[in-house]
């Protein structure tokens, strides 16, 4: 009975372990196949959007999200490294401690063999300076950063770690800051030159690779400061909707839907017709802003796209467009993102804030040659006394002694071409010159005379005659850069 007691208790300790082994070995094998998909999925969508020769910029903060992408991307995707940047920011946010994230993300690309470029900025200080928030000032710097690295020719394409929850919370962002429906596209797996390998994936599978892979990487504390929009939504609110309801395919299906209603209606657009440059600026036809508010909302955003700010545009930036079409010639607003709106005679400019501020250089004496002035080049030269359309030329002779070329000033006068006098501040008037132009308009002037408005028309008073002798053409050109 001893005997038989013991060899049942010993098959059955036998038993017990052998079950614990299958259990184990079940799990480890299922724990693989996540693994396994998860990583084949990333390497599929970066073999989908690039080519084995272009120069990939991949995104890396340091945290787990970025450290998971660029580990998969240096060893399974077959991709020569020296063919690989590491692009980091270093925001100044954090103090020491961001420092030492950037000193982690620069040893981690020399352990990978791959190249490295880095910035600092000091956040703190542009937020105090534009007002504002480090969550904004921190994504125009990366924004900046990452454009300078493409427009440069340093990298053909910029990797990102975003993933399938940061896709989730940034469409309930858009939704509570009031979006239309492109907001609504959410993230894509790629958007012109900028891939999200990621973004099928979820946080849980990102930091289930890693610690499969025994990766290191840093953690930034601002991740649990619910101050910040992003860090509130995910810790307070997306796990409190998920108890009631499927967020992310509710979410999924949202973006599904209004990407193709959103592509029907643009199929009625024809951005050409209403949308142009004028002197380095983007203007918007007021003809747009006649149609139907549908179709009036997506030329304001395309315009605004096409003036350089391509992120966080909202319905109240829409929306304040729209209103200042119907104001008086030469109100502005502020959009953001460095954009002002400016309502012209023929439509609303787009334009970087900072033109208001360029200041004319001071005057200069009236000379034959070409000099940069007032954010475009002058040209001065001999030509024939004769008239041609298009073409300000003047008489030479006529040109008094001293005459300058400056910009306008208090008092100043002209005489259009034909006679009669008046203020120069009427002349732009009945010009319809647009206020943004007035004060770097190029003038040639003797005391408050003023003899020729560049780029636009001479004087009478110095017009060309049966009798000139010596001719010089006046020619202005707008450096589009500006």
């Amino acid at each position: 009975m001893r005997i038989k007691h013991f060899l049942k208790r010993f098959f059955c300790v036998i038993c017990k372990a052998c079950a614990r082994i299958r259990q184990r070995l079940r799990l480890t094998i299922a724990d693989n196949f996540y693994i396994i998909n998860f990583m084949k999925e990333a390497v599929n969508v970066i073999k989908r959007s690039v080519q084995e020769t272009d120069r990939l910029g991949v995104a890396v903060s340091g945290g787990a999200d970025s450290v998971c992408l660029l580990h998969i991307l240096t060893t399974a995707c077959g991709l020569k490294r020296e063919n690989i940047t590491v692009l980091n920011v270093e925001h100044g946010i954090r103090g020491e401690a961001s420092v030492s994230d950037s000193r982690f993300v620069r040893a981690l690309a020399d352990d990978y063999g791959v190249n490295f470029e880095g910035i600092s900025a000091d956040v703190p200080a542009m937020c105090r300076e534009s007002g504002r928030s480090e969550e904004s000032e921190a994504r125009e710097v990366r924004r900046g950063f990452f454009k300078r690295m493409l427009d440069e020719g340093a990298v053909d394409f910029i990797l990102t770690a975003h993933h399938a929850d940061d896709r989730t919370e940034g469409l309930l962002m858009h939704i509570f800051r009031g979006t239309g429906l492109k907001g609504l596209y959410g993230m894509r797996e790629s958007d012109g030159r900028f891939i999200r390998p990621l973004i099928y994936s979820h946080r849980w599978e990102i930091e289930e690779y890693n610690r499969k892979h025994g990766l290191k990487f840093v953690c930034d504390e601002t991740n649990s400061d619910i101050r910040y929009t992003r860090n509130w939504l995910r810790r307070e609110i997306v796990p409190r909707l998920k108890v009631r309801y499927p967020l992310d395919e509710a979410l999924n299906a949202l973006s599904v839907n209004a990407s193709s209603d959103d592509a029907f209606i643009r199929g009625f657009l024809d951005f050409d017709k209403y949308i142009y440059a004028d002197g380095g600026v983007v203007k918007l036809s007021l003809d747009a802003f006649s149609l139907h508010r549908a179709l009036a909302s997506r030329y304001v955003f395309e315009a605004v796209c096409r003036a350089g700010r391509q992120l966080d545009v909202e319905e109240k930036h829409i929306a304040a467009v729209l209103e200042l079409a119907g104001r008086q010639n030469g109100k502005r607003i502020d959009i953001g993102g460095g954009l002002v709106a400016a309502k012209e005679y023929d439509g609303v400019a787009f334009y970087a804030g900072q033109k208001d501020a360029d200041d004319c250089r001071e005057a200069i004496p009236f000379a034959q040659g070409i000099t940069e002035f007032g954010g475009g080049f002058l040209e001065i030269f001999s030509t024939q006394p004769r008239p041609e359309k298009g073409r300000l030329i003047a008489d030479a002779d006529r040109i008094p002694d001293g005459a300058l070329i400056r910009c306008r000033s208090e008092g100043d006068v002209f005489r259009p071409f034909g006679g009669g006098t008046k203020k120069l501040k009427e002349y732009f008037i009945d010009k319809k010159i647009p206020w943004r132009k007035r004060d770097k308009l190029p003038l040639l002037c003797y005391n408050n005379t003023v003899l020729a408005v560049f780029g636009v028309e001479i004087s009478d008073s110095v017009k060309i005659t049966a009798d000139t002798v010596n001719a010089v053409e006046l020619k202005f050109t707008e450096d589009d850069r500006n």
